[in-house]
């Protein structure tokens, strides 16, 4: 039983991973969670503006 525990941690931590280098790419903030935060997130300087 624990094992299956364990893989869906790991399971929930790759989701997490794949939706923030998508959220990268996009060009928003991976940790804004409104979306006026995400609008003024720059990605050539790295911060929200």
């Amino acid at each position: 039983m624990n094992a299956v525990i364990q893989h869906y941690e790991n399971y929930k931590r790759e989701i997490g991973v794949m939706k923030n280098a998508m959220r990268e790419q996009a060009g928003v903030d991976p940790v804004a969670d409104t979306p006026s935060q995400r609008r003024r997130y720059n990605p050539q300087t790295g911060k929200i503006e």
